[in-house]
C-alpha cells in the first residue's frame, strides 16, 4: 500500500525568523482536529465537532491566538482573520501546555478549498474507471472486451487488462455488501465497474478492482440533503445530469490521506489504497463532492440505493489508525484487506 501522506511538511524558502511563524505553526500534533460547528467571534469561542466523535467542544481563543490558513497538502498559506471562518472548515487546534484556557494556534483549512479538491481527485478517479456490459473474455490472458457506457446512449469499446493481481468483487441483485469472486462471475453479457489506471494513448485500462452485479460508482456533487431517509441530490461530474441517492448511515466514509499521490498507484493490484474512516450523514455538507457505488432501480428509477459513499477532506483526515487497524478497500470498505 502506498504510504500515507506526511503529517508535516517543510519549507526551506524563509528569509526571517518572522517569516517562519506560519511554517512552524503548520508543524506538530493536532490537540483537537474537527470541523467548525457554531462560532462566536464576539465572545471568540468556537464550537467544533472533534473527529470520531459525536461530542462537541468548545475551544476559546485570544487576541494571542494565532490563526494559519493551510491549504489541503496542509501547507501554510498565511495569517487567517477567525472572523472569516464558517461551518464545515476544518481546524487544527494546538495548544501550548496542557493547561492552557486557549488555543495558542489554530490552523484552518477552508472548506471550499476542501471542495474544490474533492472534484480534482475524483475526476481522476472517474478518468481510471469504466462501466460496461463484458462482450467477450480471455480467462488464459486475462483480459476484457468491455462496451462502455458513456451516457446518453452513446458507447465504446475497451480492452481491460487485469494480469497483475485484481480485486473482483459480486453484489447480487439484492445484497448490501459485496462478496469476494473471482473470474466465473465474469461472463460476457454480465455488467461490471472497472477502477484501475487507463491508457492516456488508448481506451484500455489495467485493471485494479473489478465489480459484477450491476453495480457503478457515481461521483458528483452534493445539491441538497435531506436527513430524513438520509437522501442526497448530485449532480454527476461530467454529465452535469442530476439523481437522487438513498444512502446507508452505516456505509459512510472518509479517505485518508485524500491526496492525488494516494490514486496514482504504479500497480494496479495496488488500486483502492485509501484506509476509509467511518463517518456519519451529518459530516456531509452541500457542495461536497462524493463518490457512490450505486445501483439504480429498473429504468432509472430514483432514488438509487446508495451502497457506499465515499468523501475526504484533504491531508487532515482523522487521527492516525493504530498500527494494528485493518486497512481496507476503496468501494470494499466492509471487508479487510488480506
Amino acid at each position: 500500500m502506498i504510504a500515507r501522506a506526511s503529517a508535516s511538511y517543510l519549507l526551506i524558502m524563509a528569509m526571517s525568523v518572522m517569516s517562519l511563524a506560519p511554517a512552524v505553526a503548520a508543524q506538530g500534533t493536532c490537540d483537537l482536529l474537527g470541523e467548525i460547528f457554531v462560532t462566536n467571534p464576539f465572545g471568540q469561542t468556537l464550537m467544533i465537532k472533534g473527529d470520531g466523535s459525536a461530542d462537541i467542544n468548545a475551544i476559546r481563543y485570544s487576541s494571542e491566538t494565532q490563526f494559519v490558513q493551510v491549504t489541503v497538502e496542509r501547507k501554510p498559506a498565511g495569517d487567517f482573520d477567525p472572523k472569516n471562518l464558517q461551518v464545515g472548515d476544518r481546524l487544527c487546534i494546538q495548544f501550548d501546555t496542557a493547561q492552557s484556557k486557549s488555543a495558542a494556534r489554530v490552523l484552518v483549512m477552508k472548506r471550499l478549498d476542501i471542495q474544490e479538491h474533492q472534484k480534482h481527485v475524483f475526476s481522476a478517479l472517474m478518468r481510471d474507471s469504466a462501466f460496461g456490459v463484458v462482450t467477450d473474455l480471455n480467462t488464459e490472458t486475462r483480459t476484457i472486451q468491455l462496451k462502455e457506457d458513456l451516457g446518453g446512449g452513446a458507447s465504446q469499446h475497451v480492452n481491460v487488462e487485469a494480469s497483475d493481481p485484481v480485486a473482483i468483487r459480486y453484489y447480487s441483485s439484492e445484497a448490501q455488501v459485496g462478496a469476494v469472486s473471482n473470474w466465473a462471475h465474469l461472463q460476457p453479457g454480465e455488467q461490471i465497474y472497472v477502477q484501475g489506471r487507463r491508457d492516456t494513448a488508448s481506451s484500455a485500462i489495467r485493471a485494479g478492482v473489478i465489480i459484477a452485479g450491476g453495480v457503478r460508482d457515481i461521483v458528483g456533487t452534493i445539491t441538497s440533503m435531506n436527513g430524513v431517509g438520509d437522501v442526497i441530490e448530485l449532480q454527476e461530474l461530467g454529465s452535469g445530469r442530476s439523481m437522487t441517492v438513498r444512502i446507508r448511515g452505516d456505509a459512510v466514509y472518509r479517505a485518508s490521506p485524500f491526496v492525488e499521490a494516494a490514486i496514482a498507484h504504479e500497480r494496479p493490484g495496488s488500486a483502492a489504497p485509501w484506509d476509509l474512516q467511518l463517518i456519519s450523514f451529518s459530516d456531509l455538507q452541500k457542495g461536497d463532492t462524493i463518490s457512490v457505488l450505486t445501483r439504480e432501480g429498473e429504468g432509472g428509477q430514483q432514488p438509487a440505493l446508495g451502497l457506499i459513499v465515499v468523501t475526504g477532506f484533504g491531508s487532515y483526515g482523522t487521527n492516525a489508525l493504530a498500527a494494528s487497524a485493518a486497512t481496507l478497500w476503496f468501494l470494499d470498505p466492509l471487508k479487510a484487506r488480506h
